[in-house]
Protein backbone atom coordinates (compact mmCIF):
# COMPACT_ATOMS: atom_id res chain seq x y z
CA UNK A 1 0.00 0.00 0.00
CA UNK A 2 0.85 3.69 -0.69
CA UNK A 3 2.11 5.89 1.84
CA UNK A 4 -0.97 8.75 0.22
CA UNK A 5 -3.18 9.23 2.75
CA UNK A 6 -6.59 7.81 3.16
CA UNK A 7 -8.34 11.16 3.25
CA UNK A 8 -5.66 13.69 1.05
CA UNK A 9 -5.97 17.21 1.86
CA UNK A 10 -8.00 18.96 -0.48
CA UNK A 11 -8.65 22.26 -1.95
CA UNK A 12 -11.77 22.65 -3.60
CA UNK A 13 -13.57 25.39 -6.23
CA UNK A 14 -17.05 26.37 -4.54
CA UNK A 15 -18.20 26.52 -8.22
CA UNK A 16 -17.49 22.72 -8.84
CA UNK A 17 -18.60 21.78 -5.61
CA UNK A 18 -22.21 23.36 -6.19
CA UNK A 19 -22.47 21.92 -9.48
CA UNK A 20 -21.36 18.81 -8.28
CA UNK A 21 -24.63 18.67 -5.82
CA UNK A 22 -26.78 20.98 -7.98
CA UNK A 23 -27.36 23.43 -5.14
CA UNK A 24 -25.82 26.34 -4.00
CA UNK A 25 -23.70 26.27 -0.67
CA UNK A 26 -23.01 30.14 -0.29
CA UNK A 27 -25.57 32.16 1.04
CA UNK A 28 -24.71 36.12 0.47
CA UNK A 29 -21.32 36.41 0.87
CA UNK A 30 -19.21 37.64 -1.36
CA UNK A 31 -16.07 36.64 -2.88
CA UNK A 32 -15.34 33.23 -1.06
CA UNK A 33 -14.97 31.09 -3.60
CA UNK A 34 -13.26 27.65 -2.18
CA UNK A 35 -13.56 24.83 0.00
CA UNK A 36 -10.96 24.08 2.29
CA UNK A 37 -10.48 22.11 5.28
CA UNK A 38 -10.60 24.24 8.93
CA UNK A 39 -7.43 23.07 9.75
CA UNK A 40 -6.59 25.75 6.73
CA UNK A 41 -8.34 28.68 8.48
CA UNK A 42 -6.33 30.92 10.24
CA UNK A 43 -8.60 33.87 10.69
CA UNK A 44 -12.33 33.36 10.87
CA UNK A 45 -14.88 35.67 10.14
CA UNK A 46 -18.41 34.01 10.15
CA UNK A 47 -20.49 30.68 11.39
CA UNK A 48 -23.43 29.73 9.78
CA UNK A 49 -25.59 26.53 9.70
CA UNK A 50 -25.21 24.06 7.00
CA UNK A 51 -29.36 23.65 5.93
CA UNK A 52 -30.59 20.10 5.81
CA UNK A 53 -31.24 20.27 2.18
CA UNK A 54 -27.23 21.04 1.94
CA UNK A 55 -26.28 18.21 4.06
CA UNK A 56 -28.41 15.66 2.63
CA UNK A 57 -26.88 16.49 -1.18
CA UNK A 58 -23.26 16.10 0.44
CA UNK A 59 -23.50 13.39 2.18
CA UNK A 60 -25.82 11.50 -0.97
CA UNK A 61 -22.67 12.70 -3.79
CA UNK A 62 -20.06 11.01 -1.61
CA UNK A 63 -18.36 8.64 -3.75
CA UNK A 64 -16.24 5.36 -3.28
CA UNK A 65 -12.46 6.26 -3.34
CA UNK A 66 -11.63 6.08 -7.18
CA UNK A 67 -14.86 5.32 -7.96
CA UNK A 68 -18.20 6.88 -9.44
CA UNK A 69 -20.43 4.59 -7.20
CA UNK A 70 -22.30 6.87 -4.74
CA UNK A 71 -23.42 4.76 -1.80
CA UNK A 72 -25.62 6.77 -0.11
CA UNK A 73 -27.49 8.19 -3.16
CA UNK A 74 -30.90 6.68 -1.88
CA UNK A 75 -29.76 6.99 1.99
CA UNK A 76 -31.61 8.38 4.93
CA UNK A 77 -29.92 10.97 6.35
CA UNK A 78 -30.24 12.26 10.05
CA UNK A 79 -28.28 14.33 12.57
CA UNK A 80 -28.83 13.63 16.05
CA UNK A 81 -27.26 12.66 19.39
CA UNK A 82 -25.97 9.50 20.97
CA UNK A 83 -23.29 7.87 22.85
CA UNK A 84 -20.02 7.15 21.21
CA UNK A 85 -19.89 4.02 22.91
CA UNK A 86 -23.13 2.67 21.71
CA UNK A 87 -21.01 2.12 18.24
CA UNK A 88 -18.16 0.51 16.95
CA UNK A 89 -15.31 2.08 14.94
CA UNK A 90 -13.13 0.77 12.23
CA UNK A 91 -9.67 2.72 13.12
CA UNK A 92 -7.66 1.26 15.48
CA UNK A 93 -5.46 4.20 16.81
CA UNK A 94 -5.98 7.81 18.50
CA UNK A 95 -2.93 10.13 17.68
CA UNK A 96 -2.16 12.30 20.40
CA UNK A 97 -0.87 14.96 18.68
CA UNK A 98 -4.39 15.18 17.01
CA UNK A 99 -6.45 15.20 20.18
CA UNK A 100 -4.21 18.13 21.64
CA UNK A 101 -4.57 19.82 18.28
CA UNK A 102 -8.59 19.16 17.99
CA UNK A 103 -8.88 20.36 21.81
CA UNK A 104 -6.69 23.74 21.35
CA UNK A 105 -7.38 24.88 17.75
CA UNK A 106 -11.31 24.17 17.45
CA UNK A 107 -11.67 24.81 21.39
CA UNK A 108 -9.56 27.90 22.29
CA UNK A 109 -8.79 29.09 18.68
CA UNK A 110 -10.86 28.86 15.73
CA UNK A 111 -14.48 29.41 17.55
CA UNK A 112 -13.71 31.17 20.68
CA UNK A 113 -15.69 34.48 19.51
CA UNK A 114 -18.45 32.06 18.53
CA UNK A 115 -21.58 30.93 20.86
CA UNK A 116 -20.71 27.26 19.86
CA UNK A 117 -20.95 24.90 23.03
CA UNK A 118 -17.98 22.14 22.29
CA UNK A 119 -17.41 20.18 19.99
CA UNK A 120 -19.99 17.44 21.31
CA UNK A 121 -22.79 19.49 20.58
CA UNK A 122 -21.62 21.32 17.05
CA UNK A 123 -24.01 21.41 14.30
CA UNK A 124 -22.86 21.42 10.72
CA UNK A 125 -21.62 24.96 9.75
CA UNK A 126 -20.26 26.42 7.26
CA UNK A 127 -16.88 28.51 8.61
CA UNK A 128 -16.46 31.68 6.93
CA UNK A 129 -12.11 33.03 7.10
CA UNK A 130 -9.25 33.40 5.42
CA UNK A 131 -6.85 30.88 4.93
CA UNK A 132 -2.06 31.51 5.21
CA UNK A 133 -2.30 33.26 1.72
CA UNK A 134 -4.74 36.03 2.11
CA UNK A 135 -7.65 34.34 0.16
CA UNK A 136 -11.58 34.29 1.39
CA UNK A 137 -12.55 30.56 2.47
CA UNK A 138 -15.34 28.36 3.47
CA UNK A 139 -14.88 25.27 5.53
CA UNK A 140 -17.26 22.47 5.61
CA UNK A 141 -17.65 21.00 9.53
CA UNK A 142 -19.73 18.30 10.11
CA UNK A 143 -20.34 16.21 13.26
CA UNK A 144 -18.94 12.59 12.94
CA UNK A 145 -20.17 10.36 10.39
CA UNK A 146 -22.00 6.87 11.76
CA UNK A 147 -23.19 4.43 9.30
CA UNK A 148 -26.12 2.03 10.59
CA UNK A 149 -25.62 -1.36 9.21
CA UNK A 150 -28.19 -4.32 10.29
CA UNK A 151 -29.21 -1.85 13.37
CA UNK A 152 -25.70 -1.39 14.38
CA UNK A 153 -24.04 2.03 14.04
CA UNK A 154 -20.17 2.30 12.40
CA UNK A 155 -18.06 5.48 13.03
CA UNK A 156 -17.00 6.25 9.51
CA UNK A 157 -15.43 9.72 10.08
CA UNK A 158 -14.74 11.23 13.17
CA UNK A 159 -13.12 9.51 15.32
CA UNK A 160 -11.06 11.75 17.69
CA UNK A 161 -13.91 14.05 18.42
CA UNK A 162 -15.92 10.49 19.52
CA UNK A 163 -12.78 9.54 21.28
CA UNK A 164 -13.07 12.78 23.57
CA UNK A 165 -16.68 12.48 24.30
CA UNK A 166 -16.58 8.63 25.21
CA UNK A 167 -13.40 9.32 27.48
CA UNK A 168 -15.92 12.57 29.20
CA UNK A 169 -18.86 10.53 29.14
CA UNK A 170 -20.74 12.70 26.72
CA UNK A 171 -23.24 11.92 23.77
CA UNK A 172 -22.31 13.86 20.73
CA UNK A 173 -24.52 15.06 17.76
CA UNK A 174 -23.61 12.39 14.67
CA UNK A 175 -25.18 12.51 10.90
CA UNK A 176 -26.12 8.98 10.87
CA UNK A 177 -26.99 7.42 7.50
CA UNK A 178 -29.41 4.53 6.69
CA UNK A 179 -29.80 2.49 3.38
CA UNK A 180 -26.11 2.38 2.34
CA UNK A 181 -25.52 0.71 -0.74
CA UNK A 182 -21.64 -0.93 -0.43
CA UNK A 183 -20.34 -2.63 1.98
CA UNK A 184 -18.07 -1.34 5.37
CA UNK A 185 -14.78 -0.43 3.95
CA UNK A 186 -13.13 -2.35 6.98
CA UNK A 187 -13.86 -4.81 9.28
CA UNK A 188 -15.40 -2.97 12.55
CA UNK A 189 -14.03 -3.46 16.19
CA UNK A 190 -14.80 -2.03 19.57
CA UNK A 191 -13.57 0.98 21.59
CA UNK A 192 -11.95 -1.41 24.06
CA UNK A 193 -9.05 -2.30 20.54
CA UNK A 194 -8.26 1.38 20.26
CA UNK A 195 -4.55 2.17 20.93
CA UNK A 196 -2.81 5.66 22.09
CA UNK A 197 0.01 6.64 19.85
CA UNK A 198 2.55 9.44 19.37
CA UNK A 199 3.02 8.30 16.30
CA UNK A 200 0.50 6.35 13.15
CA UNK A 201 1.43 2.84 12.48
CA UNK A 202 1.58 1.86 9.44
CA UNK A 203 -1.44 1.72 7.64
CA UNK A 204 -2.05 -2.18 6.89
CA UNK A 205 -2.32 -2.16 10.77
CA UNK A 206 -4.62 0.98 11.17
CA UNK A 207 -7.96 -1.11 10.18
CA UNK A 208 -8.69 -4.86 10.67
CA UNK A 209 -9.05 -6.23 6.93
CA UNK A 210 -8.86 -2.72 5.59
CA UNK A 211 -11.03 -2.86 1.64
CA UNK A 212 -9.26 0.60 0.71
CA UNK A 213 -11.94 0.20 -2.71
CA UNK A 214 -14.25 0.76 -0.27
CA UNK A 215 -13.52 4.06 1.11
CA UNK A 216 -15.78 6.82 1.39
CA UNK A 217 -14.01 9.55 -0.19
CA UNK A 218 -15.30 12.49 1.80
CA UNK A 219 -13.10 15.18 0.76
CA UNK A 220 -14.71 14.86 -2.94
CA UNK A 221 -17.15 17.36 -1.22
CA UNK A 222 -15.38 19.29 1.10
CA UNK A 223 -15.67 16.84 3.97
CA UNK A 224 -12.37 16.95 6.06
CA UNK A 225 -12.52 13.56 6.95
Amino acid sequence: MTDEKLNPKFEIELSCLEDKIHRKINGDFKDYNKIVSSRDIVNLHEVSFLTEGVLTDLIQNIPLRNSSHLPYRNSKIEVYRSEPKSYTIGQSFIDSRKILSLMGNLENNLLNSFFCKGISQLLPLKLYGINKNGEKVISLLIPPIIEHHDEKGVLIDGMHRSYICNCSGSSINGVHIYDIDAPLPFSPINWKHVKMVDIKPPKEERYKELKIEFFRDLGSVGIDG
